[in-house]
């Protein structure tokens, strides 16, 4: 006659500190290609930008965030109301609305700005919104990859 033989077999305690390093990794990767991108939308720029980042894993959450204070970048990621500054006839600007992608733009700033004056308000910047379009370009690879190293360290208790 057949026999079945059930043997119990206790699993290895779930390595918390296992996933929770693959998840640190994965985080700091998503940091230097948010680096990367962001220093790549400033590098046309006539000034230094900085960027601060910060990565974490705390309570179960992972988190990355890639910043800068810089407050003519705020003008082109938020957009404005109105803009006081007057551009020379042959000013292209060196970003759009919606594309990551910058230009050299018309040259240097010194040329391009004729003056600036409350007297003469212009249309406002519109917003570039790069923290969003930056979010839609990598948003599903990093939540595939967090996923992935949960399952990994699932699957590494043997």
């Amino acid at each position: 006659m057949p026999t079945v033989l059930y043997r119990f077999i206790e699993p290895k305690p779930l390595s918390d500190r296992s996933i929770r390093a693959n998840m640190l990794n994965i985080v700091k990767k998503y940091e230097k290609i948010l680096n990367k991108e962001f220093n790549e939308i400033v590098a046309p720029f006539y000034h230094q930008v900085n960027f601060t980042s910060e990565v974490g894993y705390e309570g179960g959450n992972v988190r990355v965030a890639v910043y800068t204070d810089d407050e003519i970048f705020g003008y082109l990621e938020y957009g404005t109301s109105v803009r006081y500054a007057t551009m020379a006839s042959d000013f292209e600007r060196k970003t759009n609305p919606g594309t990551l992608e910058t230009g050299e733009g018309s040259g240097p700033s010194d040329a391009s700005l004729m003056f600036i004056s409350r007297s003469t308000p212009h249309r406002g910047i519109d917003a570039r919104r790069y923290t969003k379009l930056l979010r839609e370009k990598y948003d599903d690879n990093f939540v595939s990859d967090i996923r992935r190293a949960l399952h990994d360290g699932l699957m590494s208790r043997g």
